[in-house]
């Protein structure tokens, strides 16, 4: 079954929390208060919910899937041959 869940990720600083919103998969949230406005815009948009889990599903499976991880594992092999 794919679940395709948008998600508020903690202790997300600089970069990271940049990467999130550039890929548009989450939202990046440290305080309370961020959380608090992370969960209620979330709950409060079931589109955005639908929009970024599924953004975030496509960038997991093209990069961390089993076919994404051996393609890249068999190209580091025929450079080192």
């Amino acid at each position: 079954m794919d679940v395709t869940i948008a998600l508020a990720a903690p202790g997300l600083a600089g970069r990271n929390a940049g990467m999130l919103a550039e890929a548009e998969i989450g939202i990046a949230a440290s305080t309370h208060a961020q959380w608090v406005e992370a969960l209620s815009a979330l709950l409060a948009d079931r589109e955005a919910v639908e929009r970024l889990g599924a953004a975030a599903r496509s960038l997991a499976v093209s990069y961390y899937s089993v076919v994404a991880l051996a393609l890249r594992l068999a190209a580091l092999f025929r450079r080192l041959v």
